[in-house]
């Protein structure tokens, strides 16, 4: 509910307020919050954690790479240039990252599945980014040897595949792609529900490129500011008399506050979409910011991570066999790695 809270905040405040009318309710997750941003109709509810025996670890191989698409690019020609005995399921939340990869590594259709939205105009636009050579296929159908999948199937979806190595990429210049440690990267985890390799993730990343300048301590800061300028001006307008205040609304075409509506001739703050603002500059610019924020997130959900090192020049002659690499940059690269 979280994480659809932006785009259906007005369908999941009704299914709280519909439950809220019963003498017993419910809330379970797989992958709960932290409990600071859990939404604020849940907060007074108290919570019991099953501590489930037997768990099985996972652990992760990280590689951070500046060109997460050519990287996967090389993973599909290898399983399929060497027919190897296991078949890639591949999870990015961004179609035309998919349609680049197709296109780079010319994969045929009998070669590759793809599942995405398919409501709608998403599903029109989807599909012409793919091409028609390449129709939108479900979850069920038949597994091939590199299977796609956006964000329709990172939650409560079962795929079956004995041979299914699992990739997760992250493209720091896409943030859509960017997910939440605790709550998306841990759904997918647990897509393969019969893969003899479920216990090892491959995590594809590549850091953002957004400004250092504001920490995330300084950010959450500044929303709470926002948050409570909000509540003063709700406050304010909400005093004034009925008639008043319903003649006052009229005049305004928009609300110029953040976290700020228009409810039953009221003002209403909604504080999850403040707590929302802090999850999502928390996702994008702190924790996919550095190799070190990633692990410790990593870490901090219970991975286990096997770490290869991002190497610019390797990439270089990777994409180019005959590449020339200057002292200077062997130098700085040994440099860098020395250091860091």
């Amino acid at each position: 509910m979280f994480n659809s809270y932006s785009f259906r905040h007005t369908a999941i405040k009704n299914l709280l307020a519909e439950a809220a009318r019963f003498d017993k309710a419910t809330y379970m997750t797989a992958t709960p919050i932290e409990r600071e941003y859990v939404l604020e109709e849940l907060k007074h509810l108290p919570i019991c954690e099953i501590d489930w025996p037997h768990l099985q670890e996972v652990k992760i191989r990280s590689r951070q790479t500046s060109k997460p698409a050519q990287y996967i690019v090389r993973e599909c020609r290898k399983v399929l240039d060497n027919d190897l005995p296991y078949n890639l399921h591949i999870f990015v939340n961004s179609v035309e990252f998919i349609a680049k990869v197709i296109d780079l590594a010319k994969l045929t259709s009998e070669q590759v599945k793809v599942v995405c939205s398919t409501s709608g105009d998403n599903g029109e636009q989807n599909q012409r980014k793919l091409g028609r050579e390449y129709p939108i296929e479900q979850p069920s159908d038949p597994v091939r040897r590199i299977n796609f999948y956006t964000s329709t199937c990172f939650e409560g979806c079962d795929i079956y595949d004995e041979q299914g190595v699992t990739f997760i990429v992250s493209d720091g210049s896409k943030s859509n792609t960017l997910l939440d440690i605790s709550t998306l990267f841990t759904q997918i985890c647990g897509r393969l529900r019969d893969s003899k390799y479920k216990g090892e993730i491959i995590h594809v990343y590549s850091t953002t490129k957004y400004s250092r300048e504001v920490t995330l301590d300084e950010f959450v800061a500044s929303t709470k500011s926002v948050l409570a300028e909000a509540v003063s001006y709700a406050d304010e307008i909400n005093q004034l008399s009925e008639a008043t205040r319903i003649k006052t609304l009229s005049k305004i075409k928009y609300i110029n506050e953040q976290y700020v509506r228009i409810e039953d001739n009221r003002l209403i703050v909604d504080r999850n979409l403040a707590n929302m603002d802090i999850v999502n500059f928390k996702i994008c610019r702190h924790i996919y910011r550095t190799y070190v924020n990633l692990t410790d997130e990593l870490k901090r959900n219970g991975y286990t991570i096997t770490r290869q090192t991002f190497s610019e020049i390797l990439e270089k002659i990777e994409d180019k066999a005959n590449a020339r690499v200057t002292f200077k940059e062997l130098f700085d690269e040994y440099h860098r790695l020395k250091t860091t």
